[in-house]
């Protein structure tokens, strides 16, 4: 499943509280500014919250008039009202309670201001807020039928607009169900000077923060601490996914894999694949990147060597073989053709690849999803 790369990125107190009257501190009030600057430097492709943060934030408690749009029905399909967008505000709103008043963030603040706006409803919604979420051009997505299937948001999110990384800002609840979904591949934590004591409610739901390990500490001005944490939890590779990588694998292209979200980065010599110097200098050196390797020509020729040996002909054998020896790799594809054998090879090869990619996950410590045999 390829999924955005999930940052959690709160503000809290030195005893854990999230939320709560310390943000309105003078000592919380310069935490919250440095946590909006770490919020823009990130540069991520969304950012997401829960309906409670986007009213408090964002709606100021706005109500819809829905009545024009009573007896109208709307199939549970997703909307996509903006696709070419590059920066989205992902709202988990799982019955549709938001009262947006256009499909864009209003807001004075360049890491907030100008997002589209992505609902994540379930099938609970009412059809009057979907039609009234339409006539405003906001988009909304499905992902449950009851309560909200994280995972599922996450892959619609990366398969309709593409978001590579996207930033989690939500209330304990919301930052809960990622966390116990294994989704969540960062935190990063601005730490106010101060003890917030019971006025508030925690990170998260439980004692669950044992699930990182520290990476980074940095003191910031007026006693203000940014940590970093990485997930402990490494998902299992898709081999069927590493080998299409394997298989449109280019000599001067450099792919790695994200170990933690299953995403796929490519680096080249000669061209930024739209990454700053700094963004690809952080995949080469990060300990969650991994470079696919382990195929090229001499792979290439093992594996059409081994297809020639099981067409179960002497004759075909020897004539792939020949062509092979004699011509190189395009002189074998040629006679493939002339042998009416192109699909038996590919389908070989496919096989082939994945044991490839099998290798490179057992060679690199990555669990991979094991195919059920009889």
């Amino acid at each position: 499943m390829n999924r955005p790369n999930v940052i959690c990125h709160m503000t809290v107190s030195r005893d854990g509280i999230a939320t709560g009257p310390f943000l309105g501190t003078e000592g919380g009030e310069r935490a919250s500014r440095v946590y909006y600057e770490i919020h823009r430097r990130f540069r991520a492709g969304a950012y997401a919250c829960g309906r409670v943060t986007m009213e408090e934030s964002f709606t100021g408690g706005f109500l819809p008039d829905l009545s024009p749009f009573r007896g109208i029905r709307i199939p549970r399909e997703d909307y996509i009202a903006d696709r070419d967008t590059q920066f989205y505000c992902v709202a988990f709103d799982r019955r549709g309670r938001l009262g947006w008043k256009g499909p864009r963030i209003v807001d004075e603040d360049p890491g907030y201001g100008d997002a589209h706006i992505i609902e994540i409803l379930t099938e609970q919604v009412s059809d009057a807020f979907l039609a009234y979420l339409r006539s405003i051009g906001v988009s909304y997505l499905f992902a449950g039928e009851d309560d909200i299937d994280v995972p599922y948001a996450l892959e619609k999110l990366w398969m309709w607009f593409g978001i590579e990384r996207l930033l989690l800002e939500g209330g304990p609840d919301l930052n809960t169900s990622f966390l116990r979904s294994g989704m969540i591949d960062t935190l990063s934590l601005v730490i106010a000077p101060l003890e917030a004591g019971e006025t508030g409610k925690p990170l998260f739901d439980g004692n669950l923060a044992d699930h990182f390990s520290l990476t980074e500490t940095r003191r910031l001005e007026g006693d203000i601490l940014w940590q970093q944490y990485r997930s402990l939890a490494v998902r299992k590779a898709d081999l069927d996914q590493l080998a299409a990588q394997l298989e449109m694998a280019e000599e001067d292209v450099a792919i790695y894999y994200h170990i933690r979200s299953g995403a796929f980065e490519y680096l080249s010599e000669s061209s930024s694949m739209d990454l700053t110097p700094e963004q690809a200098e952080e995949i080469r050196t990060s300990p969650d990147y991994v470079r696919l390797q382990g195929f090229g020509d001499p792979e290439e020729r093992g594996i059409m060597e081994a297809f020639a040996e099981t067409t179960g002909s002497g004759v075909c054998s020897a004539m792939l073989l020949g062509a092979l020896r004699s011509g190189g790799t395009e002189a074998f594809r040629q006679e493939l053709g002339s042998l009416s054998l192109y699909r038996a090879y590919y389908d070989f090869r496919y096989s082939r690849l994945k044991e490839l990619a099998a290798k490179w996950c057992r060679d690199h410590g990555i669990p991979f999803e094991e195919e059920d045999r009889d």
